[in-house]
């Protein structure tokens, strides 16, 4: 059995959500726009083995990517002042429209 925790990988732009039985992998270059990413929110914390502080971890890991790759959170990186933004991870922008 597995410690349970999350891990942001720089070097190829994913978190690793490891449960007690499996690992769950985002690559981060597959949501680049706020619906990709709360979709796929929404699909890891509705996992039977997905736990309160696993969903904290992976929200902190998420936001500590964000600050790494654009120099700001989640909500300034993805939906500024509420308008939706389109992030290339790769390149470290998040530029205006969809």
């Amino acid at each position: 059995m597995k410690t349970p925790g999350v891990v942001f990988h720089p070097e190829n732009l994913t978190i690793i959500v490891q449960g007690e039985w499996c690992d769950y992998e985002l690559d981060l270059e597959r949501a680049n726009t706020p619906s990709e990413l709360l979709d796929w929110i929404f699909q890891i914390t509705q996992k039977t083995w997905m736990t309160p502080e696993l969903t904290y971890q992976f929200l902190r890991a998420l936001n500590e990517a964000c600050r790494a790759v654009f120099r700001d959170g989640i909500q300034g990186t993805y939906c500024p002042w509420g308008s939706s933004r389109k992030v290339d991870w790769r390149k470290g922008k998040s530029l205006a429209g969809r």
